[in-house]
């Protein structure tokens, strides 16, 4: 039987957050980290990162966005991107490829 190599990162899936409204969604030069930047409903901008998580693909087909990085918060939008770009260079998952 031939393997069929993992999915490229689903960029059409949007995420949701409890409580939170979602502003802006960034993603790493490979897509394979993505930082999202939200508001609470106190006007706090909170920033997080996933990875696409593809280990297990070769089992059972299974490939999606997983949580990487949480609990940055800040009160500007230009500070959050700022942060959000930070986030996406630094995560340890932001080279790997799909």
């Amino acid at each position: 039987m031939q393997s069929v190599a993992p999915p490229a990162p689903d960029t059409s899936h949007q995420p949701t957050l409890l409580g939170q409204s979602v502003v802006e969604v960034m993603y790493s030069a490979s897509s394979t980290v993505r930082g999202i930047v939200t508001i609470d409903p106190q006007g706090l901008y909170r920033v997080r990162t996933e990875y696409w998580e593809v280990r297990d693909w070769a089992e059972g087909h299974v490939a999606y966005w997983y949580q990487d990085h949480m609990g940055t918060f800040t009160d500007t939008l230009e500070n959050a991107r700022k942060l959000c770009r930070e986030h996406i260079s630094a995560s340890l998952h932001n080279d790997r490829q799909a």
